[in-house]
């Protein structure tokens, strides 16, 4: 989007307008605190530009002023100046008379040190001493008392978030540069430690973010929650000479103004969102997990929770948290977590069920994967967990709910008894998609643009086309789903499984990083695989019409190909086959198989007539590596043509009806188990 002349010129003339007469302009959206309702009243964004920039005066202030909203500057007294710099820069600090004109127009003004100081490098009296200097300058150029505080570089840790909690009288809320959602419930959240996603250049389009796309995402989730969503950056200015990546367009503030406003959220700012969460009753969702003793014994369940802000957990019924796997240390009751990392604890139930509650938005991973039999199951319905990252379940574990909401999530891994469900369609975040057991998702996956892994099986039902999921390496599609496209594009495709009711297609020609190909069901696959020279399993089935010389895949493994494919190339250097099936229209052929010790299965039924020369050399073969340790039970020779006994010369003659004869490991260690089957 290219910013609208008009309203650029309209800008510029109220940005003139404020200068001289200290207001801002009336328009149809003001920044206005909306009235108390359970949550927010609209869902609410909140703009922030740190360090104090004059670009922020010169092109954001007006910018905002045009749509009638305002943002939050935190400034670093030390990077002030009492005139302008010359030439003028985007990046150079604000002069100190633009600051009262700032805070006069309704623009926020909060600290952000003195020095820009990280707080966890410096001593608590240290912290005060910066901190006062900045509060105490800041006041005495006319600004209000600035209760908003950012954290330079984001930089805090659980002594800075004590410290800032004790002296909470001389400030309102803390920011952090990281985290997503925040405040999603009003004034319950952890003021001291608010996250937000940073719309700098150089942040804006990487993966997590997602670009504009992203953060409109975001927008959605909080006008369906009404919840809050911090928006920061630095300089607002389209030039980046020297300073790549921490700059905000005004084409990219433009447009999520636009789209904020067009969802009717309120744009408002830190101080005016502090408010809003003090005045604001607040009741918090929350999600009650039961955990159920299972098999004999007292079991032990893992549990790891990253969380966005401090909370405790308090288990009832008898069952106890431990720190270690054995179940042996540091046995509790509670649990508390601070949001600085993850945190891990150990369940022991011994019989009967215990339940414990969280604050459902503040959860931003959880992992509970039990292999143990007599581990604890976890249950609940999880659909309030919209905040999470990470979620991976598994095990004996019948969690359910929908992850329809969860537009924040990255990597879902979920097998076992659960039964999840929602459509994935909004779960544009998402880079790591890997469904089994009972689960029963839905939606398009066609704007699951990052994906790297998609595994679906089992009762799910997704569609939608892979076409422009280009960052796949790993795609395994089976059950109910009936997604399309071609595969043509993924070339960073390493292993590809697509079963089922699917309708994929597109050529393998160009993947030349696959490693195993299983296509069957109504796909219809096609292309040469004598590129892909990496490839150890080929299971190809069904309508597929694979082509090209099997020749050079000397890594391979396993092949079974049938249907209307039509392989060629001799195998004879492929020495790690230990399984060949091929049937149908293939021509595969053979000169010697003596090299093939590892062979265990041979079934090749084709168009081409074998002789009986070629029939006797497989068996002599097969005889000649009789010694080889196998580990399975049975073993399969079976081909096509005309047969009859003997051997060629120097072979020696092979009784077909004696090998068949062997069935038992009679000595142990000589016998070799060949069913020898001849079609002809």
């Amino acid at each position: 989007m290219q910013i609208n002349m008009k309203r650029y010129i309209l800008y510029l003339l109220l940005f003139v307008c404020a200068i001289s007469f200290g207001q801002t302009s009336k328009s149809v959206r003001i920044g206005t605190i909306p009235a108390p309702t359970n949550y927010f009243k609209n869902g609410v964004v909140v703009f922030s530009f740190d360090d104090g920039l004059v670009s922020q005066y010169v092109t954001g202030m007006p910018l905002f002023q045009s749509y009638g909203i305002h943002f939050t500057s935190y400034v670093k007294c030390s990077g002030v100046v009492y005139k302008g710099g010359n030439p003028y820069s985007p990046y150079g600090g604000l002069i100190w008379s633009q600051i009262p004109l700032m805070s006069a127009a309704g623009f926020d003004i909060g600290c952000h040190t003195y020095n820009h100081v990280p707080l966890i490098t410096i001593t608590d009296d240290s912290i005060v001493k910066e901190l006062t200097m900045n509060k105490d300058t800041l006041i005495a150029h006319g600004v209000p008392y600035p209760y908003q505080f950012c954290y330079p570089g984001g930089s805090w840790n659980a002594r800075v978030w004590r410290f800032m909690h004790s002296d909470s009288s001389n400030r309102k809320t803390a920011r952090t540069v990281a985290g997503d959602f925040w405040a999603s419930w009003g004034r319950d959240y952890d003021k001291w430690a608010l996250g937000g996603v940073e719309i700098d250049s150089g942040n804006l389009e990487s993966t997590w973010t997602g670009g504009v796309a992203g953060i409109e995402a975001r927008m959605d989730s909080v006008k369906l929650h009404k919840s809050c969503l911090h928006l920061f950056g630095h300089a607002i200015t389209a030039d980046h000479t020297g300073y790549v990546g921490i700059h905000t367009t005004p084409t990219t503030l433009d447009a999520l103004i636009q789209y904020a406003q067009s969802k009717d959220l309120d744009i408002v700012t830190m101080r005016q969102l502090t408010s809003m969460m003090q005045s604001e009753p607040t009741t918090i969702p929350s999600t009650t997990f039961t955990l159920t003793a299972t098999g004999t014994g007292a079991g032990i369940a893992y549990l790891n929770i990253n969380c966005n802000d401090a909370f405790r957990i308090t288990l009832t019924g008898g069952a106890k948290f431990y720190t270690d796997a054995a179940g042996t240390l540091n046995e509790s009751t509670v649990w508390d977590l601070l949001p600085i990392s993850g945190h891990t604890r150990y369940i022991r139930c011994a019989s009967g069920t215990s339940t414990f509650t969280i604050p459902s938005e503040k959860i931003i991973e959880i992992n509970n994967w039990n292999s143990s039999t007599n581990a604890p199951s976890l249950s609940g319905d999880i659909s309030n967990l919209i905040n999470l990252t990470i979620c991976t379940i598994g095990g004996n574990n019948t969690l359910s709910g929908s992850i329809a909401n969860w537009t924040s999530l990255v990597t879902l891994n979920i097998a076992g008894t659960n039964t999840l469900s929602g459509s994935v369609a909004r779960l544009v975040k998402m880079t790591f998609f890997y469904a089994k057991g009972s689960n029963t998702f839905s939606g398009s996956i066609a704007g699951l643009t990052q994906l790297t892994t998609l595994l679906c099986w089992g009762s799910n039902t997704l569609s939608g086309s892979i076409t422009g999921l280009t960052k796949l390496t790993y795609l395994s599609i089976a059950g109910s789903n009936t997604i399309s496209g071609s595969i043509a594009g993924c070339t960073l495709l390493t292993y590809l499984d697509i079963e089922g009711n699917n309708s994929i297609s597109g050529s393998i020609a160009g993947l030349t990083l696959l490693t195993g190909i299983v296509a069957s069901g109504t796909n219809t696959i096609s292309g040469s695989i004598a590129g892909c020279t990496l490839l150890t399993l080929l299971n190809v089935t069904g309508n597929n019409s694979i082509s090209g010389s099997i020749a050079g895949l000397v890594h391979l493994l396993y092949a079974n190909v049938t249907g209307t494919n039509s392989l060629t190339g001799d195998i004879s250097a492929l020495t790690l086959l230990y399984h060949f099936s091929v049937q149908g229209s293939n021509t595969c052929s053979f000169s010697t198989v003596i090299n093939l010790h590892s062979l265990d299965y041979l079934n090749v039924y084709t168009t081409v007539t074998l002789t009986s020369d070629n029939v006797n050399q497989l068996l002599a073969d097969f005889w000649a590596n009789r010694d080889y340790a196998k580990t399975e039970s049975t073993r399969l020779i079976s081909i096509a043509g005309s047969v009859t006994s003997g051997a060629p010369t120097g072979q020696g003659i092979i009784d077909k009806a004696a090998l068949q004869a062997y069935h038992s490991p009679t000595p142990p260690g000589t016998a070799v188990f060949w069913t020898v089957t001849t079609r002809g």
